[in-house]
């Protein structure tokens, strides 16, 4: 298919998935541990279900501009290495350690506002488990990591440094991540051609 147009959702058309309609509702009424209820942003999640094509946007539609705050701007710096390391199969303990580092120091930050340093911990403390470890144990908690990233991003876009696009694929129970490519990068690595799976959401 041509740039832009949505594509089957390959390797995952068996895929019996209606994320959409749970979107968010755990996150709602969410607390950060001060006995504040937070709102948070609810990542867009494709609604797929068997044989059905897949619905999503061009790049351009989907994409975002970050960070208004350069704490933020220096955490998406790191995911972005993540991500990409992920993709291409290169080791990313480093980058790994990096974006905890900038998460951490995120969490701590008070010129950021409650709901951004609440995100930026969990995603601090989903990525401490396996900083250390190899890529596929990094997978396994990328998806987490970059739920509360959407949040952050979300929080802080407009301008900035990144111009990023929000991707889920359904497959093996959905997946999430941001990258700067305007085709498909998945990171997870999944088997056969839903390693190609992915869309595009605003």
């Amino acid at each position: 298919p041509s740039f832009g147009e949505a594509r089957p959702i390959t390797g995952a058309d068996e895929v019996e998935a209606d994320a959409s309609a749970d979107a968010g509702s755990s996150d709602e009424g969410s607390s950060d541990g001060d006995g504040e209820a937070e709102a948070r942003p609810s990542p867009p999640r494709g609604k797929i279900g068997k044989g059905a094509r897949a619905r999503g946007v061009s790049f351009s539609e989907a994409e975002r501009v970050c960070c208004t705050h350069d704490r933020v701007d220096k955490v998406l710096t790191e995911y972005l290495d993540v991500q990409k390391n992920l993709y291409e199969d290169h080791p990313t303990t480093g980058d790994a350690n990096a974006l905890w580092g900038q998460l951490d120091a995120a969490a701590k930050d008070d010129s950021l506002p409650p709901a951004s340093r609440g995100a930026a911990r969990r995603a601090a403390d989903a990525l401490h488990e396996v900083k250390d470890s190899d890529n596929d144990a990094i997978r396994e908690h990328f998806d987490a990591i970059s739920v509360e990233v959407y949040n952050l991003v979300t929080n802080h876009e407009g301008r900035g440094s990144h111009t990023v696009a929000y991707v889920f694929c359904p497959a093996d129970g959905g997946k999430y991540w941001f990258q700067t490519a305007s085709t498909v990068q998945n990171p997870y690595k999944l088997g056969g051609a839903a390693s190609h799976c992915g869309q595009f959401q605003r």
